[in-house]
């Protein structure tokens, strides 16, 4: 009786131990093969900027973040929104402001006119939100002065990366962002090019 005991209880040891070898080897394996979730892919598109044939070639300009904010102002005034040095809110709160964010500059028209997209907030006057996703519209010099051309021409939810330039192209990259839910769910490269 005591040697089946012992037999038994050094099978069991035994079968223990295979398969703790089996499950380390496993795992093993499974920690040296993890795919790369690393790597952000993007989806190529084209981006048509409307107004742009307006542009005067003679001369040249550098378009500066004091002007993007001048641009944007006399854009949006003229429309009952007001920045936040001029702008107000009713009774209701209903009146909007637009506010200045950032300026990426590029040349998009082979001049020597800087353009540039610039980023502002359109929202309520003196609200506050971390879902109050940025605007964006092009900038540029049409007949030497800078104007807003294409307001808000990236859809609610999308945001910039970075603009580059290659192969004589402009490339815009950008993604679209759900902030309820505080995740990326696409990202994309466009080339810009005029109509």
């Amino acid at each position: 009786m005591e040697t089946r005991k012992n037999r038994n209880g050094k099978s069991i040891r035994a079968g223990i131990a295979i398969l703790l070898a089996i499950i380390t080897i496993c795992c093993s394996k499974k920690s040296a093969v993890q795919p790369v979730t690393n790597q952000t892919i993007y989806k190529d598109t084209v981006l048509n900027i409307d107004s742009l044939n307006f542009t005067d070639h003679n001369g040249a300009s550098v378009l500066t973040q004091e002007i993007a904010q001048k641009t944007l102002e006399e854009y949006y005034t003229d429309k009952d929104i007001h920045n936040y040095k001029t702008g107000y809110q009713d009774d209701e709160g209903n009146k909007m402001c637009a506010y200045y964010d950032t300026l990426y500059t590029y040349h998009l028209n082979n001049d020597r006119h800087e353009d540039g997209i610039i980023a502002y907030h359109l929202m309520p006057c003196l609200a506050s939100g971390h879902c109050y996703q940025a605007s964006y519209a092009f900038i540029t010099n049409i007949n030497k002065k800078y104007k807003i051309v294409n307001p808000e021409f990236l859809p609610p939810g999308y945001g910039i990366d970075s603009i580059t330039n290659a192969d004589n192209f402009n490339y815009l990259y950008f993604y679209r962002f759900d902030c309820g839910e505080n995740k990326f769910e696409k990202r994309y490269r466009a080339k810009l090019s005029r109509k």
